[in-house]
């Protein structure tokens, strides 16, 4: 077991780990319909490539929502862009690497005040770039990358959550297991260790929630088995 992971109780569980090169979990489409929206993830980080992306619902063109960082090294964003120059974001100092991080994004408007980013629990300070109102946008998920050699992450990611609802607003204790709720528009806990599980034996990461959007894998991102979860 990973000892870097928080301390409680614990078990034996899978996470995924994705190489920094062309690796990445795709789905089908999830609505989001404006703001407030929170992407959220448990990651262990490698390390920090110029422009990564942890878990987004993008359309290879200009609809692209989610938890990235973008052409500058050590910045991590919470980001909506529904049309060709209609974007917006805010950013922070990438979360640390080589240990378990809950990382959360949450958008509630436009302006310096309309998102919030969350290392742990603990709201970190954020600078705002461009300003639009976030618009609806119906596209795929994307975890690990924006597509196979865009963006790619480097480490271990391990729970997902993707919500239309503004998780957090303050301080708090994340979750080790995420749950569903009338809010989730994906869950992902990427504990089924083995492909080919779900949908009928054609994917291989579940979707827990009602919307059975389930992941298939791009150039075989790696199950691994030392993370803590409960």
């Amino acid at each position: 077991l990973d000892p870097n992971w928080p301390n409680g109780p614990t078990r034996e569980s899978t996470a995924m780990s994705f190489n920094g090169s062309n690796t990445v979990l795709t789905g089908g489409n999830i609505t989001i319909s404006g703001a407030p929206f929170t992407f959220e993830a448990w990651i262990n980080a490698t390390t920090w490539p110029t422009s990564t992306a942890i878990v987004n619902i993008y359309d290879g063109a200009f609809t692209w929502l989610g938890l990235s960082s973008e052409g500058v090294a050590g910045r991590l964003y919470i980001n909506y862009q529904t049309g060709n120059g209609v974007y917006s974001g805010w950013y922070t100092s990438n979360p640390p690497i080589g240990q378990w991080v809950h990382v959360a994004g949450v958008v509630t408007g436009t302006g310096s005040s309309g998102a919030s980013i969350y290392y742990n629990g603990v709201s970190q300070s954020l600078t705002y770039v461009n300003g639009t109102t976030p618009g609806s946008a119906t596209t795929a998920v994307k975890i690990g990358a924006l597509a196979a050699s865009s963006y790619p992450f480097d480490g271990q990611i391990d729970e997902v959550r993707i919500s239309n609802v503004a998780r957090y607003s303050s301080n708090f204790t994340p979750s080790r297991r995420f749950k569903e709720d009338a809010n989730t528009l994906g869950l992902y806990h990427i504990d089924e260790g083995v492909d080919n599980t779900c949908s009928g034996g054609t994917n291989d990461v579940c979707d827990a929630s009602s919307s059975a959007n389930d992941l298939a894998q791009t150039n075989s991102p790696t199950w691994i088995t030392d993370a803590r979860a409960v």
